[in-house]
């Protein structure tokens, strides 16, 4: 999630001051320093939470709701393909949408949402303005902080863009129905529905679009075609997801390897072209999974099976569940390299408990009968 610094920093500058003052001519400190974390707490939940709601009251479509910031804990789809996640730590109640729900117009819910932060945001700094009480301060402060960090956005999941431009707001409103079909795992219908694509991105969404397309044709037709796919997209102009794009193409070109996809002559290269980009500065993404991951292939190839079955453990620990098929099977592959059967019939039965389409559980599945 990318930002403009600046505007937090000058909002959490006043809020500091405007705190202190609060602190220092209140009759009581501590009461006004609960207070105001009281309040500043309430708020963050509430705001949040009626944010969701007045996104999908526009028209929003609705692809998670989620329960706290960071770290993904748990996570259930429902038959529609909704999750509900729960996160680290229990901030505040959030919807997850993309675009307009099909039917709607597809700029309203975004403007809808630029409207109710912008009347929270003014509300709050007029609330921190003329308020000496701490609970009030706390409230206003929140709304504030909370408002000013919607409009500081600047990646894929700003409002403002969509909410100007109709082009944006259409391109954002096929993301939702894909989604819902790959967290259902209805890999044709996400085909279908992304059978249009250009080949070479023309915006971060037709590339968002594309990793979508690549995952389910690695199940149904295998990495190779999915490659083919990435290489193509990587020659266009790059964009916000063009980092993600190339870490999957590494994944991919892995998988391919693994599962016996890659002719024998051409095997070392393929080999040496995925290390060549695990160590690429331009096919780094800023995700600790994601490294992980990289880390875990790059050792199974270099036959340093400790070191892959580590960091696909890692990787495990802080992926969302439905995710990790495919590092549970990496670590059952690189178990039954070492002989250890028991271990590779663990990590085996835990990636059919994930994904039971993921692509390597097959090569898993030969390697661990192969070793018993």
């Amino acid at each position: 999630m990318k930002m403009r610094p600046w505007p937090l920093v000058i909002v959490w500058l006043l809020v500091s001051a405007g705190l202190a003052r609060v602190w220092l001519t209140a009759d009581s400190v501590p009461d006004a320093v609960c207070g105001s974390l009281l309040g500043l707490l309430a708020v963050t939940v509430l705001s949040l939470a009626f944010g969701g709601v007045v996104w999908a009251a526009a028209g929003g479509d609705v692809t998670a709701v989620a329960v706290g910031v960071g770290p993904v804990m748990w996570v259930r789809f429902s038959p529609t393909g909704r999750s509900r996640q729960v996160h680290v730590a229990p901030v505040g109640v959030t919807v997850r949408g993309y675009g307009a729900r099909p039917g709607r117009h597809p700029r309203t819910p975004f403007r809808a949402a630029v409207a109710y932060w912008l009347v929270l945001g003014v509300a709050g700094a007029v609330t921190c303005a003329v308020t000496g009480s701490g609970l009030l301060f706390g409230v206003g402060a929140g709304a504030l902080v909370l408002a000013v960090g919607q409009f500081a956005l600047t990646g894929p999941s700003a409002y403002l863009p969509a909410a100007r431009s109709e082009s944006e707001a259409r391109r954002r409103a096929r993301l939702g129905p894909v989604v819902l079909a790959a967290q259902r795992r209805d890999r044709a219908e996400v085909i279908r529905l992304t059978a249009d694509l250009p080949a070479v991105p023309a915006h971060w969404s037709d590339s968002m679009l594309l990793a979508f397309r690549v995952d389910a044709i690695c199940v149904l037709s295998g990495a190779t075609d999915a490659a083919r796919l990435l290489r193509a997209a990587l020659d266009g102009p790059p964009d916000a997801m063009t980092p993600v794009l190339r870490a999957l193409l590494t994944t991919t070109l892995f998988q391919a390897l693994v599962c016996g996809d890659v002719t024998p002559d051409q095997q070392v290269p393929v080999a040496d072209e995925i290390r060549a980009r695990t160590t690429d500065p331009d096919s780094r993404v800023r995700s600790l999974p994601v490294e992980y991951v990289l880390a875990a292939q790059v050792g199974y190839l270099d036959g340093n099976w400790p070191v892959a079955i580590e960091r696909s453990v890692r990787a495990t620990r802080v992926m969302p569940p439905g995710m990790r098929g495919d590092i549970y099977a990496l670590a059952s592959l690189a178990c039954a390299a070492m002989g250890d059967a028991v271990s590779a019939a663990r990590y085996l039965d835990d990636a059919r408990r994930d994904d039971p389409d993921a692509p390597l559980i097959r090569a898993a599945e030969a390697r661990t009968a192969a070793t018993r």
